[in-house]
């Protein structure tokens, strides 16, 4: 008898072992450590004129809005603005998975404020 086990679609999951349950087998697998870290700021220059991150390839980012911000920050895509952006309050986090750092665009309701964010590589 043979038994297909189909692999994970996920790059960052590795099969290690199959489990055998009332005949069937369930594949297990464990996580693909982080290789790396990037952290860095960013600043909105100008309320409504959004900023792109720069260019790295990650796996996951924390962006946090600045503990010293008086407005909000959004976050978003590259057509992020007040009315569509996530937002984030002074000191608020937020998590993705991401294949790059450059999708995340900010913009910010208050000239000069921005965020910190940590991304895994």
């Amino acid at each position: 008898m043979t038994i297909d086990v189909k692999p994970s679609d996920s790059p960052t999951r590795i099969p290690v072992a199959t489990e055998i349950r009332e005949g069937v087998h369930y594949p297990i697998y464990k996580e693909d450590p982080l290789g790396g870290l990037i952290s860095a700021s960013a600043t909105v220059a100008t309320a409504g004129i959004r900023v792109q991150l720069p260019t790295n390839a990650i796996r996951t980012i924390t962006v946090k809005a600045k503990t010293t911000n008086t407005g909000i920050i959004y976050i978003g895509g590259s057509n992020v603005d007040a009315s569509n952006g996530f937002p984030l309050a002074a000191g608020d986090p937020t998590g993705l998975d991401l294949a790059n750092s450059d999708l995340v665009w900010l913009d910010s309701s208050v000239s000069g404020e921005g965020c910190n964010w940590i991304a895994g590589t």
